[in-house]
């Protein structure tokens, strides 16, 4: 018996039943992108992106300037760097992907990675009220032009609050375009004699309430910019009233959100609905057009939600009533915008992850499928800084195309929608989509890898669909963009992109 023993644990290990140990390596070294001299004590984090979390690595560089993160496996990573008087920066870093996500094959060794700091930027100003004297306690943040979902938009980078004097100073700002945006927190505050209550709206420098009036800031590596001041525009302020109705019984308190519509990441306003009679008084209410949505949470922690547009013109709003319900789950359904050709939709994936007040993300993609009849269902856990969701379809069958997504006999935008009890998501799929076909060439006319191809939509020149393809840079980068809609195409093409 004890022979046998012996013989099976060595049939094992021939075998190789023994888990293998990975062997991936990132390496590289850091260094001034001016002089080329390395960066000791520089920071660098790698962030492994798996389905159950993100996992961050971070080392510290040597005299050398050198780092080595090793026994890596998997895809999915993300490279930065940091040090002290540097911008930060992110290896394979694009306009499409700010953090250049790149892929890791097995056992793969990336070896000889640099990474080039800039010089830091750092922009400063003062922020000043009505009379032209300082304000104190000021949020100014950094705007910056990006993407989500393939919607444009501008996203903060940074942000500081002003001294006593008024002056704010925000450092390691990379070279690029900027608007700066100044918020004074919210305060109680007494109405004049006459009843008008006034207050400051958040403004963009120099003096604007609308972004589409303020004023870019242009940034070098390197620069100090100074005098950025922001002059406070003041504005009349309102009431939103109204009364919620809670779903139960339950003596709970419910909470009130007013979000700039045209800026989902501007909080305007909150407010409280206490029992008995749960009426509400949201006050100092800048004008615009807001999404009210109400959060009720029952004895057994069920969440409820109502959500209903108000806009605030000229006078205060009264009498808005909202109708909680529960927010446990969204449900939809899968068509064909025409049935000429038979496509099997089951094999569709539907991810709908969560996002929070503001149109920001809350948590990882959970994706679901329709069944057979073309139906799905996505179950939604409580939290309550929930509000909205967004919607992305993936493996479509070749030649499928998404018309259309709509919530509520709303169109979805890409950016999110905000959660409406018992409204139900519909999707409709085209499938006499195209496909386009060609070969990123680089500006030494070699073929260039690991770029970024986007599709653009002729009648929206700032909406795209990218095209990620991490290829070889001894071979081609030759992307596919498939499903592509009708009337964005009508044949395929082939391109050759230079200068990436």
């Amino acid at each position: 018996m004890r022979t046998a023993m012996v013989l099976l644990a060595a049939g094992v290990a021939a075998f190789g039943f023994q888990s293998e140990k990975p062997s991936g390596t990132i390496a590289g070294q850091v260094v001034n992108q001016a002089t080329g001299a390395p960066l000791p004590d520089a920071i660098v984090k790698l962030r492994y992106l798996t389905p159950s979390g993100d996992e961050i690595m971070i080392r510290q560089t040597n005299d050398a300037g050198r780092f080595s993160f090793t026994d890596l496996s998997g895809r999915d990573w993300e490279l930065s760097a940091e040090c002290r008087g540097f911008s930060p920066v992110w290896y394979r870093s694009s306009r499409y992907v700010p953090q250049g996500r790149f892929s890791l094959a097995k056992n793969q060794q990336l070896n000889d990675i640099v990474l080039k700091l800039a010089a830091q930027t750092v922009i400063a100003g003062k922020v000043l009220d009505r009379e032209g004297g300082p304000v104190e306690g000021a949020h100014v943040t950094l705007l910056k032009p990006g993407y989500s979902n393939g919607t444009p938009h501008w996203m903060e980078v940074a942000s500081a609050a002003t001294l006593d004097n008024g002056e704010y100073r925000i450092p390691r700002v990379s070279a690029g375009h900027y608007l700066v945006k100044a918020v004074v927190p919210a305060m109680e505050r007494m109405p004049s004699a006459s009843g008008v209550e006034t207050g400051y709206a958040a403004t963009f420098h120099p003096e604007a309430t609308d972004v589409a009036q303020a004023a870019q800031v242009d940034v070098a590596d390197g620069a100090e910019i100074g005098g950025i001041d922001i002059h406070l525009v003041a504005t009349r302020l309102y009431h939103v009233r109204g009364r919620f109705q809670p779903p139960t019984e339950d003596q709970g308190r419910g909470n009130i959100t007013l979000v700039d519509r045209a800026d989902p990441a501007n909080i305007a306003a909150r407010g409280v609905a206490s029992p008995p009679d749960y009426a509400f008084d949201v006050q100092r209410v800048p004008p615009g057009a807001y999404l009210a949505i109400g959060e009720w949470v029952g004895s057994t922690s069920t969440m409820y939600i109502a959500t209903r547009g108000v806009d605030v013109v000229g006078q205060d709003v009264g009498g808005l009533a909202l109708v909680p319900a529960r927010s446990d789950e969204v449900s939809g359904s899968l068509k064909l915008k025409s049935d000429d050709r038979p496509v099997n939709l089951q094999k569709i994936t539907i991810s709908i992850p969560r996002l929070r007040l503001g149109m920001i993300p809350l948590d990882k993609d959970y994706p679901v499928h329709a069944g057979a009849d073309r139906n799905f269902r996505r179950q939604l856990s409580w939290d309550m800084n929930f509000a909205g969701f967004a919607v992305t379809v993936s493996d479509l069958p070749e030649g499928c195309y998404v018309d259309s997504i709509r919530y509520g006999g709303r169109d979805v935008p890409e950016s999110g929608i905000e959660y409406t009890p018992g409204a139900t998501l519909e999707i409709t799929i085209g499938a006499d989509g195209g496909r386009i076909d060609g070969t990123t060439i680089g500006s030494d006319d070699q073929p260039h890898g690991g770029a970024v191809v986007a599709r653009m939509e002729r009648a929206r020149r700032n909406r795209f669909r990218p095209t990620l393809r991490a290829c070889s840079t001894s071979a081609p980068c030759r992307p596919a963009i498939t499903n592509c809609s009708r009337g964005t195409m009508s044949r395929a093409t082939s391109w050759r992109i230079r200068h990436l």
